[in-house]
């Protein structure tokens, strides 16, 4: 039996359902860096990556504006 999703529950499944091929490329660029955390090339190789990610993958943050700005 499964659970049901609320509209928003099933719009982020929607959501991930659409990127997952692209998640799973990143991934697997970001697993084939031959790097360790004290490897400062490897280091940079993994933030270009994080980095240079699409912004249509990035998710929607569910907190409002004024929540961010407070977390800084």
């Amino acid at each position: 039996m499964g659970v049901a999703l609320s509209d928003r529950g099933a719009d982020t499944v929607r959501w991930l359902e659409a990127r997952e091929a692209a998640m799973l490329a990143l991934l697997a660029v970001l697993v084939n860096i031959d790097s360790n955390s004290y490897e400062e090339a490897g280091v940079d190789a993994v933030a270009a990556r994080i980095g240079g990610f699409s912004p249509s993958m990035v998710c929607p943050s569910p907190r409002s504006r004024s929540q961010d700005t407070a977390m800084r």
